[in-house]
């Protein structure tokens, strides 16, 4: 008969990477948001967190301005 292995239970929360991803913060919502794969090649192009905010800034630059 096996005797099975034990193993521990799941960590609540994150895991901690060894290596840190760099982070930005987006100027629409001014949330903080990390490096992704798909953006290796052009990290320092991109500016917003998401198609959302990239598509509102248009939107909170001129509600802005109109109501100073």
């Amino acid at each position: 008969m096996k005797t099975r292995r034990k193993t521990k239970a799941p960590s609540k929360g994150r895991r901690q990477s060894k290596n840190p991803k760099p982070e930005k913060i987006c100027p629409v919502c001014d949330r903080p948001f990390q490096w992704r794969a798909r953006w290796k090649n052009n990290w320092s192009e991109i500016v917003y967190c998401s198609r959302r905010c990239s598509s509102e800034r248009g939107r909170r630059v001129r509600g802005a301005s109109s109501s100073a």
